[in-house]
């Protein structure tokens, strides 16, 4: 299967599990955290405003829309949920259920906080001081909430 086939099939995998998406940043806060987590995901993302985007998701997500596979409710929150079930092939998706539960029923503020830590190690940032003044730099308007983020993260390594 191409990457193509092989990243749509993962989407639609995960909003199989999901059931229902609530919001785009939710939404890429949650592949970078599973990518992160070693499910094979193939969008590249870079830093931004609200932490790690990938261009290549929003285009793919976009793509299932038009496709009729993904449902788009454009209220805000965006809403994602599935058009028909989807059979779930894809192996690190599968052993990720509950992780992907978890995630949905977190606040999108604090994945983004938890992405963006995901985000500094994954480029070099080790020290867990340095990613804290670096996390309020980034993310000002967050600042109440980066305790509870790395407390947050460290119940997402435990998946």
């Amino acid at each position: 299967m191409n990457n193509v086939n092989d990243s749509l099939n993962k989407i639609l995998a995960l909003v199989s599990i999901a059931n229902e998406i609530e919001g785009r940043t939710k939404f890429q806060k949650i592949v970078f955290i599973l990518k992160s987590k070693g499910v094979k995901f193939h969008e590249t993302f870079k830093y931004h405003y609200y932490g790690p985007f990938s261009a290549d998701l929003q285009l793919e997500i976009e793509e299932l829309v038009d496709r009729n596979l993904l449902n788009e409710k454009t209220s805000l929150p965006y809403k994602y949920s599935l058009k028909q079930k989807h059979k779930i092939e894809d192996d690190s998706i599968k052993e990720k259920v509950d992780l992907i539960k978890f995630l949905c029923n977190q606040d999108y503020q604090n994945l983004e906080l938890v992405s963006t830590i995901y985000f500094l190690q994954n480029n070099g940032f080790t020290d867990i001081n340095l990613i804290e003044k670096k996390l309020r730099v980034l993310k000002p308007h967050l600042k109440n909430k980066i305790k509870k983020s790395f407390e947050l993260k460290d119940e997402i390594d435990k998946y």
